[in-house]
């Protein structure tokens, strides 16, 4: 009914993938969130070395084991999915510094023998796992996803940490530029949306996604989505992501983005600043082509058609509904 293709979709917590019944649909992100900090809503710090090594069967002594494990997961799944996703701006600044391997070890081994880190410590250790992912993802040519802006749920958002989001989206780029990697912002870092424009604008490995983002603040979206378009490289920018766990409230955003994409089109073509023909055009650009080059999606396709993943865990639950699992 709302006219989707094929989505991708990550998990909160849990392991990085779940391997879906219908693989062609529900196109997964790998989620590195756990390979270098806590998982959101969790009580347990981070990085998550008991779960993600138990199912890998590696056993993490040493932070060399702990890349073991993470090249594990990317070994696994790594060509499958269409990209690496990071939800940590949830629980912190995105500003990860460089911190090397030596220093990064000595951390590693306190946090693998349960001793308590110190803040500083946390967050140098956070920072080189969160590198050291973003290079194997970059490895196995998969752009990193990063959340920004506004926070969902409520009464406990940090503002001045979403407000700093744009700089450290710059800042990320800057580092990761020489090393080939690619970078989607999610969320357009709404309600500090017009910084991105800039960021994308200047940086040739910023990519902009308006998930969630039509539903968040619809005017602002538009008004988002005009200044990028008359400002920034129109290949940069994924206009939908529905971001609902129930996915039947896909039908009325996607009919919301519809609508205020229109709407920006015909006030630009109305303005002159593009022909008809242009903004069909950018239509299509932005709400497919775009997406479909951008994350590779034949090329993926092919090797999902045939992936021999088990039954979805929907497809379990259908069987008896009224199970707790």
């Amino acid at each position: 009914m709302a006219n989707i293709e094929s989505c991708q979709v990550n998990t909160v917590w849990g392991k990085p993938v779940n391997e879906t019944g219908s693989p062609l649909l529900l196109m997964q992100d790998i989620g590195i969130s756990g390979m270098f900090s806590a998982f959101v809503w969790s009580k347990e710090e981070g990085p998550q070395i008991k779960l993600l090594s138990s199912v890998a069967k590696i056993k993490v002594k040493t932070l060399e084991d702990w890349y073991r494990v993470i090249h594990w997961w990317f070994e696994k799944y790594g060509k499958y999915v269409v990209a690496a996703k990071s939800v940590n701006a949830y629980l912190r600044n995105i500003d990860y510094g460089m911190v090397g391997f030596n220093e990064a070890d000595s951390i590693f081994s306190k946090r693998v023998n349960n001793i308590a880190l110190g803040s500083e410590e946390k967050k140098k250790l956070e920072d080189h796992l969160f590198w050291y992912t973003a290079q194997v993802a970059t490895d196995y040519g998969l752009p990193i996803k990063i959340h920004t802006g506004y926070y969902s749920g409520y009464d406990y958002m940090h503002l001045t940490n979403v407000s700093k989001n744009p700089a450290y989206a710059a800042e990320m780029c800057l580092r990761g530029r020489a090393k080939g990697m690619r970078f989607v912002f999610l969320h357009i870092a709404y309600p500090y949306q017009d910084e991105m424009v800039a960021v994308a604008k200047h940086y040739s490995n910023a990519y902009v996604d308006l998930a969630w983002a039509w539903i968040i603040d619809h005017t602002a979206t538009r008004q988002f989505l005009k200044q990028y378009l008359t400002s920034a490289p129109v290949n940069k920018i994924f206009c939908f992501g529905g971001d609902y766990i129930p996915v039947e409230l896909t039908v009325g955003h996607a009919y919301m983005a519809r609508l205020g994409i229109a709407q920006v089109l015909t006030e630009l073509v109305d303005e002159g600043y593009y022909s008809e023909k242009e903004a069909i055009d950018v239509a299509w650009k932005i709400m497919y082509k775009n997406a479909r080059e951008f994350y590779r999606l034949d090329e993926k396709e092919k090797l999902l058609k045939d992936v021999k993943w088990g039954e979805s865990d929907y497809a379990k639950m259908r069987e008896n509904p009224w199970k707790k699992r």
